[in-house]
């Protein structure tokens, strides 16, 4: 636990006065030095933190937290005035807590102080009728001054007399004593039971007698319970998912739809709930499932209705475009002859929608999958009940994360955090069922780079390309001169990490340093005791590093949009942003990031090739997380005059498994003037054993023409190309066996190509894992240094590679 902040919360249920039960966060401790804001919120309502989903009433009630003050050492309790007799139970628990914990604490957090308050908005149970209420006779039945802790004389009675009227509040303040005398009547054998089990040892009358009826009105009511009792929660009951779980197909009229057959019980609930969409691509059914997840919540029970379509289908193609344009369903609910409609529209979610669509091609071209194994995937989905399909990841991430990153160690834990959730099945999972915004993990990814930067942290390598890219440092120089300068800044301050940490974080300075070939800072060298690097002929200065236009410096990053002359989605304005080389870049990321228009996307890849290398391969991650919606223009960018944008137009086709872009690549593969050809053979590739057809189509098309010969070795590399992404080593249905399977075909030049295919496997293998940087290029041209730099500009996020940058 670090000492900058010792803020605890947990999840925690909460039942609102509207009867809903909904997941609240319930503060156990608070660092008023870190969260002084949150800390006088929590004083003055309760620490509760959450909305209720029907009513939007804030969560509120009495409940005890840990007040923390790092700087004068000292904690307090804070509690409910209406609680002091519990001090010694609440100190109890706390030291519990602090055992629970794990961690090495500082001696003052075991000797907490005390303060009592009243909550402003925190108000008992009776009001909001949310919890079962005891009735009078089971109170009565205890003895009331071994529960409350007032002490009993019998030796002075005090004659009943009819006492003030009091509120709930205060039936345990003034306690009325009865005259022994008047219950020498009462037999022995009517002695009331103790909850404990034994007996009082007194007649069955109470010492404390009641109020008059009169007083208390609602007394017979029972004894409310309040929202935020401390007291241990019992088990939390599985929830049944009553509204219900079922399973849709998409359809595409004029906008996506699904229908859903519920039963009589489940149209009210579906139609009154509150529903939410997320775009899904779900694994481990034995067939990719993609499309659409609608998640119902009414009165504390949830369901959920999974609407799919067949990846593989032209209608997947048509159904995700939409998606990725706008993503916005509509869910049509039927009973007998009645039917329901309702839209939902999730903003934010059109890039997980090509995600979802693209990762699921990709998966499907790595394998034999035929069409009825869809439909089987299809019913193991549609046995799983609500609760099953709705299980949280283990690692998760919520919107708006790490907003601020105070002091070294909190940066060691945000960094620590993304890097569990950068995992490629947690990101997966995240991204493609969850419902994480794409653009919201990349904010706050960027946020904790940028807080691990100002404290001088090294981030983990497959982080290093995507920091350089967000701007915060020019380049891997830059970045270790940075990070040696600040971790020199804050080194030792309070709040600082560890002195072993501290070393660690040096290493990790000098490790990157090591691994890209990048001169120790002076501060590293001073920090490890490194000798002073050899001295070496002075070389002319570079010439002064234009800043491009869309670079962010350290420090310039904030919550908000970044500044324009104008927004990205007017057309005339963005035309001339896309003219001025001080300015194309950031405009054109504004709008592959979603912050323009289908027309300023259009503009955007139609300027292309206005960009300088650098720039084209820093859009490349935008464009391809758009997926299906810049494939046409991409397929139009095939034809262009720049062999750079041909060169990213056909790795980013193929990397998008579009249908349509198969045939096209195909057809481009011998039409290629340059040895870009090899990166369509790649591209190609990526398809699967689908591109067999159209490639042994390309070789009709040539049979007899002077191209003939030319033809038939590049769609042998093609082939190579299908086998060795296909090839997994285990599946007897790969397509290294499809290759083979047409060195005896009878078109001569098939099984000419498919025969050179095979003999130059090795070759092809080698030559891909040296483009993808796997393993060093033994030889560096031009085309195949842009190749290198762009699928590793596209690959490095952290979703697709976990290794290196």
């Amino acid at each position: 636990m670090s000492s900058f902040d010792y803020s605890w919360s947990e999840a925690a249920l909460h039942v609102c006065r509207c009867g809903t039960m909904f997941p609240t966060r319930r503060w156990r401790w608070i660092d008023a030095d870190a969260r002084a804001g949150v800390a006088e919120r929590v004083r003055r309502r309760g620490p509760w933190e959450g909305e209720c989903p029907e009513c939007g009433e804030l969560a509120s009630g009495h409940a005890t937290w840990l007040c923390v003050r790092p700087g004068a050492k000292r904690v307090e309790l804070v509690m409910h005035s209406s609680r002091r007799g519990d001090v010694l139970d609440e100190m109890r628990d706390h030291l519990e807590r602090v055992r629970s914990r794990g961690e090495a604490m500082p001696t003052w957090v075991l000797a907490p102080a005390f303060e009592f308050v009243e909550a402003e908005e925190a108000v008992p149970v009776r009001r909001e009728e949310t919890t079962a209420r005891r009735p009078y006779s089971e109170v009565a039945g205890v003895d009331e001054a071994e529960q409350t802790g007032v002490r009993r004389e019998p030796s002075r009675p005090v004659p009943a007399a009819t006492p003030p009227a009091v509120g709930l509040d205060g039936l345990d303040d003034e306690p009325r004593l009865i005259d022994p005398s008047h219950l020498m009547d009462v037999g022995e054998e009517e002695a009331p039971v103790l909850p404990s089990g034994r007996s009082s040892g007194v007649p069955s009358a109470p010492l404390f007698a009641p109020p008059s009826p009169g007083s208390v009105p609602d007394f017979d009511a029972g004894v409310p319970q309040l929202i935020g009792s401390d007291a241990p929660s019992p088990p939390m009951a599985t929830r049944p998912s009553a509204i219900g779980a079922h399973v849709a197909d998409l359809t595409l009229d004029e906008v996506v739809t699904f229908r859903v057959r519920v039963s009589s019980e489940e149209l009210p609930r579906w139609e009154a709930a509150h529903l939410s969409a997320r775009p899904i691509h779900l694994r481990g059914y034995g067939y990719p499932l993609v499309g659409v997840r609608v998640v119902g919540s009414y009165m504390g029970q949830v369901g959920c209705i999974d609407a799919v379509v067949d990846v593989g289908s032209a209608l997947a193609t048509d159904v995700f475009r939409r998606l990725s344009e706008r993503f916005a369903v509509t869910l049509v609910i039927e009973h007998g002859s009645r039917e329901v409609s309702r839209e939902i529209v999730s903003e934010g979610l059109e890039p997980n929608a090509a995600l979802c669509v693209e990762s699921a091609r990709g998966i499907l071209a790595r394998g034999e999958y035929p069409p009825q194994e869809f439909d089987k995937a299809r019913r193991v989905l549609e046995a799983e009940p609500a609760p099953s399909r709705l299980v949280r990841p283990e690692v998760s991430l919520a919107s708006g994360a790490y907003q601020h990153i105070i002091g070294a160690r909190e940066a060691v834990a945000a960094l620590e955090h993304l890097e569990r959730v950068s995992q490629k099945d947690t990101l997966a999972q995240l991204l493609e069922v969850e419902g994480l915004p794409m653009a919201e993990y990349d904010e706050i990814r960027r946020r904790v780079l940028e807080g691990s930067l100002t404290h001088g942290l090294c981030a983990p390598r497959r982080f290093w390309r995507r920091l350089v890219a967000s701007g915060l440092a020019r380049d891997l120089d830059d970045y270790a001169q940075r990070l040696s300068a600040n971790r020199a800044e804050h080194e030792g301050e309070e709040g600082d990490l560890e002195p072993d940490a501290a070393h660690e974080a040096w290493l990790s300075i000098h490790d990157l340093c090591r691994r890209k070939d990048i001169p120790p800072p002076t501060e590293l060298r001073r920090a490890l005791s490194l000798p002073e690097p050899e001295l070496v002929p002075a070389s002319p200065p570079p010439p002064p590093r234009r800043q491009v236009s869309g670079e962010i410096r350290s420090g310039e990053i904030t919550s908000g949009t970044l500044s324009s002359d104008g927004p990205p989605g007017v057309p005339e304005q963005l035309e001339q942003r896309l003219r001025d080389p001080r300015q194309r870049l950031r405009a054109a990321t504004e709008v592959l990031q979603g912050r323009g228009s289908l027309e300023a996307l259009g503009q955007v890849i139609a300027s292309l090739e206005e960009f300088e290398t650098g720039e084209l391969l820093a859009l490349l991650p935008d464009l391809s997380d758009l997926g299906p919606r810049v494939v046409p223009g991409l397929l139009e960018k095939l034809g262009s005059e720049s062999r750079e944008v041909r060169q990213a137009a056909a790795i980013l086709l193929g990397m998008s498994r579009e249908p349509e872009a198969m045939q096209r690549l195909s057809e481009h593969l011998v039409r290629e003037p340059t040895t870009v050809w090899l990166d369509v053979a790649r591209a190609i590739g990526w398809f699967g054993t689908a591109a067999i057809r159209g490639l042994c189509q390309t070789l009709s098309q040539e049979a007899a023409s002077p191209g003939e010969q030319l033809a038939i070795d590049r769609v042998a590399r093609a082939l190579a190309e299908i086998a060795v992404s296909q090839d997994s080593g285990q599946d007897t249905q790969t397509g290294k066996d499809a290759v083979r399977a047409l060195a005896d075909a009878d078109d001569p030049r098939v099984s000419t190509a498919a025969r050179r295919a095979l003999s130059s496997l090795a070759e092809v293998t080698t030559s891909g894992a040296q483009i993808r940087g796997e393993i060093p290029m033994s030889e560096v041209t031009e085309i195949r240094a842009f190749a290198r730099r762009a699928y590793e500009a596209i690959m490095v996020p952290e979703l697709e590679v976990e290794a290196e940058a």
